[in-house]
């Protein structure tokens, strides 16, 4: 299995594509780039979706399993004690069906670090080759926002990942709000 837990930086890739008009901003602007974290254990299918992540400008991570996303996550600003100098987060993309820890179980212990205050909330889409009705209900349950079928189309991605940024963006302000105010560490950018 590979497993890339270093950032994948776009600046590494090609020139990134623009986007499809109907991803860009409401003036024509193009958004932010995002930093990804991709949870996938097969090796083709994050190469596949971290390209076309990475043509859009986004940054990426890879983790081939719910624990090494964990381990990921403790490294990153989101983790209440990591320094200013470490790496954001803005996405999980993780595949439900994976060895060692499956997608609902990490998705579940996220929601459980956030609910303690150890990570800043961060939105979760699944990735799935199945449409079974009991994963999905299951996914959610155990804290997935969204859920994407493979073959995954980065035109229906995009804004299901855009959709959620907007959401989850107010919550991180707040959480950051909070921190500040309390005398924690500034953690966002």
């Amino acid at each position: 299995m590979h497993s890339t837990i270093s950032p994948s930086l776009a600046s590494s890739t090609p020139k990134p594509q623009p986007h499809p008009p109907q991803l860009l901003g409401g003036d024509g602007s193009r958004p932010p780039s995002l930093d990804v974290l991709i949870v996938e254990d097969n090796v083709v299918n994050q190469k596949v979706l971290q390209r076309q992540l990475r043509q859009l400008g986004n940054n990426t991570y890879l983790a081939s399993h719910g624990g090494e996303a964990l381990e990921i996550l403790r490294r990153s600003r989101l983790w209440s004690a990591q320094e200013v100098s470490s790496f954001n987060l803005s996405i999980i993309l993780m595949d439900l069906e994976m060895p060692v820890m499956d997608g609902a179980t990490c998705a579940c212990r996220i929601r459980e670090l956030e609910r303690n205050g150890s990570i800043i909330p961060i939105p979760i889409i699944a990735t799935t080759a199945h449409n079974r009705l009991d994963q999905i209900n299951n996914a959610k349950a155990a804290g997935i926002d969204d859920v994407v079928h493979k073959p995954i189309r980065i035109s229906e991605l995009i804004p299901k990942i855009e959709q959620l940024i907007i959401k989850y963006r107010e919550v991180q302000l707040q959480v950051h709000s909070h921190r500040a105010a309390s005398g924690q560490r500034n953690q966002l950018c």
